[in-house]
């Protein structure tokens, strides 16, 4: 693995996005089947000791946790979900059942503009 990276883009979900990934992101996956996956490795005991009703999706937050925390360079964690993300300008029309949302097409979200309005914003000092 390389750990000497400082920054990693990842889409998280319990499936894989509908729309194509943008360049510099991976899909965290326990099951990797491209280039483009982040693997995260299970961990047994973990998931034995906290009862799934519990832990639910959190039991995959934690290992990921795990996995950047080995990177030992890492300064910036993009994370999306796979079918939520935050932008900086609202795209999109607004959701009819969620005022506070707006909705895009999965070709919408595959347009290479849509992962630059996701990038941290930089702070000064």
């Amino acid at each position: 693995m390389e750990n000497n990276i400082n920054e990693i883009k990842i889409i998280i979900g319990h499936k894989r996005p509908e729309f194509q990934i943008w360049p510099g992101y991976k899909f965290a996956t326990l099951n990797p089947i491209s280039n483009l996956d982040f693997e995260i490795e299970d961990n047994k005991q973990l998931k034995e000791s906290l009862p799934d009703g519990l832990i639910g999706e959190y039991y995959f937050l934690f290992l990921l946790r795990r996995k950047l925390e080995k990177f030992e360079n890492l300064q910036t964690v993009t994370i999306c979900q796979y079918r939520r993300f935050v932008t900086s300008k609202p795209i999109g029309i607004r959701s009819e059942n969620q005022p506070y949302a707006n909705i895009i097409t999965p070709e919408d979200a595959s347009n290479l503009l849509i992962s630059n309005l996701i990038e941290p914003k930089k702070m000064d000092g």
